[in-house]
């Protein structure tokens, strides 16, 4: 029985169009969902999916090299990250920002990036290549790249599509890192990494930098990206887009005072309107959203100044929307304890313990406030709801240790606002709470009887800190 002869696949005979959809089909194969970034506090790994690109195609020829190769790199977009002295791997594993290879060979390897970002110190020794393209190392490097170096090395490819994760990355470093200073570090931003000098079997690639790829790659950079005082741009853009990315990057973070204030205040009133609804959940996470962006500001260059020298009624502003915000969320860690009470449940005591972070946050953020010359106090209805809210949770603790603490609690939230029934109804319940473990009374009175220093708790400390307040502000009046 004759055989039949096989006849090769003639891919150079098919119109370019169809060329076209085969090469983006074998190459740009990252199929998983576009902004996946997820910020984790559990995460252990850098986030690397699986993709199937197949590169074999690339050696077929060098015609269907030089086209597939085109349309792999104006396709997919690859941007490299290199960074020294800077702990980048903790925030890329926080952030969860996609990362298609951390491996400095296949990175190195590769010479198609739209852009390339260096992160390093600012007055540091540095050693990281950049190939082929002596102009740009000329420009990184000066006289050339040291080899003496210390701390973390890393260089990463990301896609186009992930680079604004990877930037947003930044707005949240000072949640991952408190001790973060932004004139430690400096940027370098190169455009168009390609060789001056292409060979025949590569297609050249300056074309592409059109006013709208240019004004593309660094976009993420430019809305993220701030108060970095040293950063140097190069490549194939424009010297007044250079310039202008400059200037954002340098900004403060706070570019819109009034809209920011505006915004805290209408998710504070739909995280109200949630727990009216009794969508705790939601309401939690609308403020706590709200709570990292004041967090974030505060830690930021400009806050400092805005206290000093800028609107003081805006900082006024913020600090009492962060001040209620920790009560809002306080109030929602109650709600589930009181829940749990009447169901008859021992209530959750990370509930109680969160109660008890909340209001600290609040005592260290006020006197950091205060420290740097602000002028916003609490009330004194606000002063007893913070009372009644942490005398309520040590009572639905159920431990008879924290009888004393919840009846100082409740007496001075009291004195505060006399004729609020919720706290004379929980005055009640303490009470008779005391009632039910005698022996806590009486080791209560023996303790007040005795010469021995008064303990000192958070209560303490509030009070002294309520009064130190008062004191300063009725001087300054």
């Amino acid at each position: 029985m004759a055989q039949t002869k096989t006849q090769p696949f003639r891919l150079l005979d098919l119109p370019g169009e169809v060329r076209t959809k085969i090469y983006q089909e074998l190459l740009y194969s990252f199929q998983y969902p576009q902004g996946v970034s997820i910020p984790s506090n559990t995460a252990k790994y850098v986030y690397q999916p699986h993709h199937r690109i197949e590169t074999a195609i690339l050696r077929t020829s060098r015609q269907v090299h030089r086209e597939a190769y085109d349309v792999m790199v104006k396709t997919n977009q690859f941007i490299n990250i290199e960074c020294r002295h800077f702990p980048l791997t903790q925030l890329l594993i926080a952030a969860q920002v996609p990362v298609v290879t951390r491996s400095c060979r296949w990175v190195n390897q590769f010479k198609g990036y739209l852009l390339k970002l260096f992160i390093h110190p600012k007055d540091g020794p540095w050693d990281i290549s950049f190939g082929d393209n002596p102009i740009a190392t000329q420009f990184l490097y000066g006289s050339g790249p040291t080899s003496s170096w210390e701390g973390e090395q890393l260089s990463l490819m990301v896609l186009k599509r992930d680079f604004d994760c990877f930037c947003g990355m930044f707005l949240d470093i000072r949640l991952f890192m408190p001790d973060f200073k932004d004139a430690q570090v400096k940027f370098t931003i190169w455009l168009n990494t390609f060789p001056p000098e292409l060979p025949a079997w590569k297609a050249p690639i300056t074309d592409f930098f059109t006013e709208k790829t240019q004004n593309a790659l660094p976009k993420p950079l430019r809305s993220h990206v701030r108060e970095i005082t040293r950063i140097e741009i190069g490549g194939t853009v424009d010297r007044a887009l250079a310039e202008a990315v400059q200037g954002e990057m340098m900004g403060s973070r706070l570019v819109d005072p009034q809209g920011f204030l505006h915004s805290l205040n209408e998710r504070k009133a739909e995280g109200l309107r949630c727990y009216r609804e009794k969508k705790y959940i939601e309401a939690d996470y609308k403020w706590r959203c709200v709570g990292r962006d004041i967090t974030l500001i505060q830690a930021s260059n400009c806050w400092g100044k805005l206290i000093k020298h800028g609107d003081k009624e805006l900082a006024a502003g913020v600090i009492e929307i962060q001040f209620t915000t920790l009560l809002n969320m306080s109030q929602v860690s109650l709600t589930y304890m009181k829940d749990a009470a009447r169901l008859g449940y021992r209530a959750y005591r990370q509930e109680g313990h969160r109660v008890r972070d909340l209001h600290l946050q609040a005592h260290h953020f006020l006197e950091d406030y205060i420290r740097k010359g602000g002028t916003w106090r609490p009330t004194s209805i606000q002063e007893a709801r913070f009372e009644y809210q942490k005398a309520l949770s040590l009572r639905l603790l159920e431990d008879d240790e924290f009888i004393g603490e919840a009846l100082w609690c409740i007496d001075r939230a009291m004195e505060l606002s006399p004729n609020d029934q919720a706290i004379i109804q929980e005055k009640q319940n303490i009470l008779n709470w005391r009632q039910e473990f005698p022996e806590s009374s009486d080791d209560d009175s023996e303790e007040d009887e005795s010469d021995d220093p008064f303990e000192v708790t958070m209560e303490n400390l509030f009070e002294g800190f309520m009064a130190a307040l008062r004191l300063g502000l009725d001087q300054s009046t």
